[in-house]
């Protein structure tokens, strides 16, 4: 995430990035964006004393982000030393450069909605994500694929995640490879 605050100055760290490092990717995103703009500005936000907008991340025009050198921005109410409305500029990680190409699972009976398929994401990836963290779209009953996108609103990440219909495999199932004094080859 490339980073820039308006109305705040952070000691020397105009347009580096803050998210190249290994992330928690099991945290809400608005907690993963707190933690990062805490060390960034060697203060300690927390939930009392920052309240991000409703209205999660916002795009510019492609003319204003080639203008600011950022893709998004987030508005937060900072409450404390700061008291006031704050805009931070920035642009999302791009959640392939985290975890690569990621492949979920869905059992055939599944969800046929891609807000509906958080739990699945979380148990397979690690990634928290929330219903409104994904672009809604309705699946095909016959589908056996399908790319899950990310909302442009997500606080801290951007990209997609790959779907496929498909029941589980059993060594995908089993933890232990030794059952009875059998090994699996």
């Amino acid at each position: 995430m490339w980073t820039k605050m308006l109305g705040v100055n952070p000691p020397a760290l105009h347009g580096i990035a803050i998210m190249p490092k290994r992330l928690d990717l099991s945290k809400p995103a608005h907690v993963l964006l707190r933690e990062e703009l805490s060390e960034l500005y060697g203060i300690n936000f927390t939930e009392k004393n920052m309240v991000f907008h409703p209205n999660r991340t916002q795009q510019y025009s492609e003319d204003q982000a080639r203008e600011i050198g950022e893709e998004s921005f987030v508005r937060f109410d900072w409450v404390g030393d700061f008291d006031g409305q704050r805009y931070h500029s920035y642009t999302q990680t791009p959640l392939q450069d985290l975890i690569g190409v990621a492949t979920v699972r869905i059992p055939p009976d599944g969800p046929r909605r891609t807000d509906r398929l958080t739990s699945y994401i979380y148990d397979q990836l690690g990634i928290r994500l929330d219903p409104q963290d994904i672009w809604i779209e309705w699946i095909p009953e016959d589908a056996i694929d399908v790319v899950i996108k990310l909302s442009p609103r997500h606080l801290a990440l951007k990209g997609e995640i790959r779907g496929v219909y498909s029941a589980r495999r059993l060594e995908e199932l089993l933890t232990n490879a030794e059952l009875d004094g059998f090994t699996r080859s």
